[in-house]
């Protein structure tokens, strides 16, 4: 029997943008370093400057798996982009990698901005998280501290990336996305992310 791949993980609870720590790993990837000089900066040096070695291990599977979904003429987005630039690009990745939170965007954050209303409810997410579980019921049966997690980070980078004046407030803000990355975006005809990330 063949197994039915699941529209959505819980992957992106192992941390939000990560902007400082996903610098570091793809300066490395672009130097195209040995194992053991990974392993020297990552553990050895701590250049992530993490106390837990699980910690660094968890970050970076999760940096590495955003990164492997995008071609390799991103990376230099990342490694010589300004702080804008930088915040879009991994915002774009997260976005690849985790269907719930591009999902998130095109059906609940630039549904409101059309409809012109500028703040999230309390009752949003509750109603697109029962939606995303008639997509795919295989969510239901994450724990409740998961979905709990997921809702957290997932509104932690939605502020980062500026689509939220705040986790507290819930604010939509408009986002104008750079040109080196929406380039990109039409190159590689990412018509999903652009969907996801389009106030227009």
């Amino acid at each position: 029997m063949k197994k039915q791949n699941n529209r959505y993980n819980a992957e992106i609870v192992a941390g939000s943008l990560l902007i400082a720590e996903s610098r570091q790993v793809i300066k490395m990837m672009v130097e195209n370093i040995s194992e053991k000089e990974w392993m020297d900066n990552l553990y050895a040096d701590n250049i992530l400057q993490k106390r837990n070695p699980e910690t660094v291990r968890r970050q970076v599977r999760l940096i590495k798996k955003r990164l492997s979904v995008m071609n390799k003429d991103f990376y230099p987005l990342i490694h010589k982009g300004n702080s804008i630039l930088v915040t879009q690009c991994l915002f774009v990745a997260a976005i690849k990698h985790s269907l719930l939170l591009g999902d998130f965007l095109q059906q609940i954050i630039l549904e409101k901005h059309r409809t012109l209303q500028k703040q999230l409810a309390i009752t949003d997410w509750n109603k697109f998280f029962l939606n995303c579980s008639n997509i795919d019921p295989s969510i239901e049966s994450w724990a409740d501290s998961t979905k709990k997690k997921v809702k957290q980070v997932i509104f932690r980078i939605l502020a980062e990336a500026g689509y939220l004046n705040s986790t507290r407030e819930k604010g939509i803000i408009p986002v104008i996305i750079q040109p080196a990355l929406l380039k990109y975006l039409k190159q590689h005809k990412e018509t999903y992310i652009i969907k996801s990330i389009s106030f227009k």
